[in-house]
């Protein structure tokens, strides 16, 4: 008996994993129709090539998106995929196959998942858009909503997604495994909501004043509340805010925030490094977990808890206001504390914080 509770232990704290069966039919994009110069719109092969039991090769080109379609639901925007209700399926990338956001589709996703299950995705390179855009509008990358069984590795999200702008974005994700991704000059890396059973693994952020960084960066991780969208779970699992989420192997800088926790519970850090997350008018943070008190993210009815931070680095992550390597809470604000629902050991031989606030940790 011993034993077996050490195992499930173990695989617990390795996060989730699952089997993905193969699909059945292959199918070529290019074959489909799409354009590998860049020049023609290939959103409408896309959208043709993914199917359930299907395989979808992407060749190595370059492959303009400039047609949307209407957003299933859940105060998304448009897309210009657009994938619902399907199964067992997987795009993969071969070579240098690079997605990109032609301007005239600047505030959308280039891809949006929706209702699908037992999936995954790989080998590609995205590229947004935001012309026209200002730093408060989010484009998105790919866009998750009620999926489950997901694998996502070895992807690059290449600049075009400043401002709030996100590589990854969506709510009410349950057995998902994001693995060796890379956001270069993005706003946000994820900016999610309801994740349960979620792992990200080997994530590289940058963001603005990282070198090669391309755009605005706001924060990398962001788990938060979303209001707006917590009544459209149709995962098929009961659940109301995120529960079970490993962070691991990041190396995350220039962001005014590596990660934002404001909702969620069993949420562990571990082998990470936040560092050069730099804002000029307050606190550079590492870590930033709190209580988002009002607006569409409120999260006073789910706060987040049990947080555990165990052998992260963290450097130089300053500002005007000093270095926090975790701030716990708002500086001035009379929230109930959280310190008791936050472990903290951090990585031997990193710099501490310079406590100019008592939040900082």
């Amino acid at each position: 008996m011993r034993k077996a509770l050490i195992a499930i232990v173990a695989m617990m704290a390795a996060g989730p994993a699952w089997a993905q069966p193969a699909p059945t039919t292959v199918v070529n994009v290019v074959q489909l129709g799409a354009d590998p110069t860049g020049v023609g719109d290939s959103a409408p092969a896309f959208r043709k090539a993914v199917a359930s039991n299907r395989k979808v090769i992407v060749p190595a080109g370059r492959y303009r998106f400039k047609s949307t379609v209407s957003p299933p639901c859940c105060a998304m925007d448009r897309a210009a995929v657009l994938v619902t209700g399907q199964a067992n399926f997987a795009v993969a990338g071969q070579g240098a196959a690079t997605i990109f956001a032609d301007p005239s589709i600047a505030l959308s996703s280039l891809f949006h998942f929706d209702q699908d299950k037992r999936f995954s995705l790989a080998g590609l390179t995205l590229r947004g858009d935001r012309t026209g855009l200002g730093p408060t509008q989010e484009n998105v990358g790919i866009a998750f909503t009620s999926d489950t069984d997901i694998s996502v590795q070895a992807l690059t999200f290449q600049g075009g997604f400043g401002g709030e702008g996100a590589g990854i974005a969506g709510d009410w994700l349950v057995r998902a495994r994001f693995s060796r991704l890379t956001f270069d000059g993005v706003g946000q890396c994820f900016d999610v909501a309801f994740l349960k059973l979620v792992t990200i693994d080997h994530l590289v952020g940058r963001g603005a004043g990282a070198p090669g960084g391309l755009g605005s960066g706001a924060k990398c991780i962001s788990v938060i509340n979303d209001k707006p969208n917590a009544a459209t779970n149709h995962t098929g699992v009961a659940y109301d805010a995120s529960n079970g989420v490993w962070v691991r192997n990041a190396d995350v800088s220039g962001f005014v925030t590596g990660a934002y926790l404001a909702s969620g519970t069993n949420i562990t850090f571990s082998a990470n490094v936040w560092h050069d997350n730099v804002q000029a008018g307050g606190h550079g943070v590492g870590v930033f977990v709190e209580r988002a008190a009002s607006g569409p993210f409120a999260s006073e009815a789910h706060p987040p808890g049990r947080i555990t931070i165990t052998g992260d680095r963290f450097e130089n992550n300053t500002g005007a206001a000093g270095e926090c390597d975790v701030l716990i809470g708002v500086p001035g604000r009379s929230d109930p504390p959280l310190e008791q629902g936050v472990t903290i050991h951090k990585a031997p031989g990193a710099t501490p914080a310079t406590k100019t606030d008592p939040a900082c940790r």
